[in-house]
């Protein structure tokens, strides 16, 4: 018998309000009476999501895909059916959900004390994840010292550490080097690996087709397609020639 979604969605939408301001504290302060509207970000949007899917999120700029990511991790308001099995971790860059003021140490202690599992933080699980990180000596220096590099190999060494049921991550290897991605996929594709799903949105394919084995494909702010990974890239690349964009 086959396994409950990690993720049931149907019919998400996601709704901000727009307005006619200009820049100028003129503007600004006039633009509460001015013209208001509203814009859907997520128009109907319906998927599940199993254990073992590796999934590339696609879409143009403003398609909707950080939002998506967004609602699934409990951080953006929505309308609309949504059901989440297990825990959900979000690598959202460029923060990460890391504060720059605070140092090393204690950004890995932020981020176990937002999962409720704060006493399971002690010195040695912190050392353990600055060697993940390839940072052995930084633990004390300000996060906001560090690279963005850097950054992200902390905020991957920290989700390895927690092992959630469903990783989110938004353009979470465009500042790596080579070495970084080689790891993440290893460690995301292995049998072992410390996520039992996740969602990618990176705009370099070479990494979509080496990661994951399904992709959805947004337009608009709604799902235009969900099949394989080198047939949406394809649709993709197929749209952003129909309107002139680029991949």
């Amino acid at each position: 018998m086959p396994t409950a979604p990690l993720v049931t969605a149907e019919n998400l939408k996601v709704t901000i309000e727009t307005g006619v301001y200009g820049r100028s504290l003129k503007h600004r302060i006039l633009g509460r009476c001015g013209a208001r509207s509203t814009k859907l970000i997520l128009d109907g949007v319906a998927f599940s999501l199993r254990s073992g899917e590796r999934v590339a999120l696609l879409g143009e700029n403003g398609s909707g895909k950080t939002s998506l990511l967004r609602v699934i991790a409990g951080i953006l308001p929505f309308s609309g059916h949504l059901n989440v099995m297990g825990t959900v971790h979000p690598l959202l860059a460029p923060t990460y959900g890391l504060d720059p003021a605070l140092t090393v140490r204690m950004n890995i202690r932020m981020v176990h004390t937002w999962k409720g599992r704060l006493q399971e933080c002690d010195a040695e699980r912190e050392n353990r994840i600055l060697m993940l990180a390839d940072l052995p000596g930084v633990g004390d220096s300000h996060l906001g010292e560090l690279s963005q590099g850097q950054v992200a190999r902390l905020a991957f060494a920290v989700a390895r550490m927690l092992r959630p049921d469903i990783l989110l991550m938004d353009e979470s290897l465009a500042a790596a080097d080579t070495s970084f991605v080689n790891q993440v996929a290893r460690v995301l594709t292995a049998e072992d690996s410390p996520c039992r799903s996740f969602i990618l949105v990176s705009h370099d394919f070479s990494i979509l087709r080496r990661m994951c084995n399904r992709a959805l494909l947004l337009h608009r702010s709604q799902l235009y397609a969900d099949g394989s990974v080198d047939a949406l890239i394809d649709a993709y690349e197929n749209l952003q020639e129909q309107v002139g964009g680029k991949p």
